[in-house]
């Protein structure tokens, strides 16, 4: 990261709270009716969902990726369109939060600010009014994905590892069907979700489910014969998703790697401890969302600046790594990135003969 770009970025981040609370009252002062038309309730969300906002901001400007805060911004529209929010809510928070910043930030900070800015209102503006399913299509893959969706959202997990394990016999692999049926599915619920089709209790439940049905898997499948190589596989610290990297230390596991998987929201120092401990060849880290960015790159700067961590491999990924350019790994100081778990074990396995070759 550029120095004045973090340093901007700190003072968002930091500031987040009170800046949330300033632009929130200047909406309201704006807009005197917003209250009366969102409810109490809902405006202590809207408080909330400002603050995620800026902080989405801040790792924008962090790594110079107007992606992070206007993907950001589009799953927003479709989320608040879908509860009948008018749109008009969305953009007046956007300007009275630029109208803010603008006002409080150091001047040299203006120039970094209106670039993310103007992303987001364009992706306001001219992005999707509506997301297609990522389980359409007329192929085996999609049918066997609406199959297993329909059994997690009936609650029925046997039969949703039934389904699984019937294309297992028929010869798919595990990892295979973690990319073409898992991951597809798991993305669909985060639609239905957002387009206010299933609640948050179907969607934690659906999701509960599927990673019970990914556990039986991965103990039921083949492994290939020991590398001798060990990997650790977490969310960074603040990120309470860890599905995703949890398949990806799966599939390690059933390529002959050893794998140590933390779960969710490892602090940073304990990820540190973790990768020295268990003499880790490789850290798998994932980001759900993009304002966990600056997080990730903490912990990669830590590991770097551990003597006992020497030629660790770092593989990046998650839906907050996805939202930025192809080469953000590189801003982060990872060594690659992935966007499944198949995908992750193969760079994973490249990186490292690389590494072992010198």
């Amino acid at each position: 990261m550029a120095e004045n770009h973090d340093f901007v970025a700190e003072i968002i981040e930091s500031s987040a709270k009170a800046l949330s609370e300033w632009t929130v009252s200047l909406q309201e002062e704006r807009s005197p009716g917003l209250r009366d038309l969102l409810g109490d309730a809902s405006m202590l969300d809207f408080r909330a969902d400002t603050q995620v906002r800026i902080r989405h901001l801040a790792n924008a400007v962090a790594f110079d990726e107007p992606g992070v805060l206007a993907s950001h911004v589009g799953w927003s529209k479709l989320c608040l369109a879908a509860r009948d929010v008018p749109l008009d809510i969305l953009e007046g928070n956007l300007a009275c939060l630029r109208e803010v910043l603008l006002e409080r930030l150091p001047g040299s900070a203006a120039p970094l600010v209106e670039r993310q800015m103007e992303s987001a209102a364009r992706a306001l503006r001219e992005g999707p009014t509506e997301t297609p399913s990522h389980v359409e299509g007329e192929g085996a893959d999609a049918s066997l994905a609406r199959r297993y969706l329909l059994a997690l959202l009936e609650g029925d997990r046997g039969a949703a590892h039934r389904s699984l394990e019937e294309a297992v016999a028929w010869g798919r692999s595990v990892p295979d069907l973690f990319e073409s049926v898992i991951q597809p599915v798991q993305a669909e619920l985060g639609r239905m979700w957002q387009i206010d089709e299933i609640s948050v209790a179907d969607e934690h439940l659906a999701s509960a489910s599927s990673e019970w049905v990914v556990g039986r898997l991965a103990l039921q499948a083949p492994k290939a014969p020991s590398r001798d190589r060990a990997m650790i596989a977490s969310s960074v610290g603040g990120d309470t998703h860890s599905f995703g990297v949890r398949m990806v230390a799966d599939a390690f596991e059933m390529d002959g790697w050893r794998t140590y998987f933390l779960g969710a929201s490892t602090p940073l120092v304990d990820l540190v401890g973790a990768v020295i401990e268990r003499r880790a060849d490789l850290l798998a880290l994932s980001a759900n969302l993009g304002c966990h960015l600056r997080e990730m790159k903490r912990v990669i700067d830590a590991i770097r600046a551990q003597p006992e961590a020497e030629g660790v491999v770092v593989m990046v990924g998650g839906g907050g790594v996805d939202s930025a350019g192809d080469a953000l790994w590189r801003k982060l100081g990872a060594d690659g990135g992935a966007r499944s778990a198949r995908q992750a074990v193969a760079e994973g396995n490249r990186l490292l003969d690389a590494r072992e070759k010198g």
